[in-house]
């Protein structure tokens, strides 16, 4: 049941959205709303959409809170009263969500709706699959160690010993292709060969000694030269 109500809810955005791009009234969109379920998901970043039907209602507010009784007015997003119905639209959210919505009627309001939307946070990149969460968006990889998903959308990942590197999107634990800021240069490894990196602008296996960092000590494979990167 709460699956079909998600997936109706997405419809109907889509219904909306095609409404605005006919340049018909909001209002005509309220012909068929389904009721709100008491709590959906999203992902940490999407806005919430809500709609329902509040029956005799003359202006609806939108509160935030744990209960009725220590709610505080929402302050952004978007809401739109038509003769048949409720739209709301969240601003972006990050956490999970307690929404109270007040419908007011000719003499009087009242909460009429609770809906809690619960945020699901990112998990760590494919190419880390399993690592631990350890807050505030550092991870443990048992094999590639911590690293911060702060900045992860655009591709970068920040590592406690090797820095800023960038994260080849389709990169898997077989097979992960990283992009390493302070050598300039793109290294290949995965679960099973790191310490030991691909090193594309030597042309060459390269070997980390795990651990340092301030700077780092790699030892190349083939030639046999030792070398450190900040």
């Amino acid at each position: 049941m709460a699956r079909r109500m998600k997936s109706e809810h997405r419809i109907y955005l889509l219904y909306l959205a095609l409404l605005a791009n006919l340049g018909l009234p909001l209002e005509q969109a309220f012909a068929q709303l389904v009721p709100p379920p008491e709590e959906y998901t999203i992902q940490a970043g999407q806005k919430a959409f809500i709609n329902f039907w509040p029956a005799g209602s003359q202006s609806n507010n939108v509160f935030v809170g744990d209960c009725c009784q220590k709610t505080t007015p929402y302050e952004g997003g978007q809401i739109f009263t038509g003769e048949r119905g409720l739209a709301f639209f969240s601003q972006p959210l990050f956490e999970t969500t307690k929404f109270f919505f007040e419908t007011c009627g000719v003499t009087a309001c009242g909460f009429t709706h609770t809906i809690t939307v619960i945020v699901q946070q990112p998990g760590p990149p494919d190419a880390f699959e399993g690592a631990t969460d350890e807050g505030d968006k550092w991870w443990f990889s048992d094999w590639f160690g911590f690293f911060n998903t702060e900045f992860a959308t655009g591709g970068w990942i920040f590592h406690a010993q090797h820095g800023w590197m960038f994260l080849f999107a389709d990169s898997t634990p077989e097979s992960a292709f990283l992009f390493d800021l302070a050598s300039d240069a793109w290294h290949w490894t995965n679960a099973t060969t790191y310490p030991n990196f691909y090193n594309f602008l030597r042309n060459s296996w390269v070997f980390y000694f795990a651990g340092t960092s301030g700077p780092r000590e790699f030892v190349d494979l083939v030639s046999g030269e030792f070398f450190s990167l900040d």
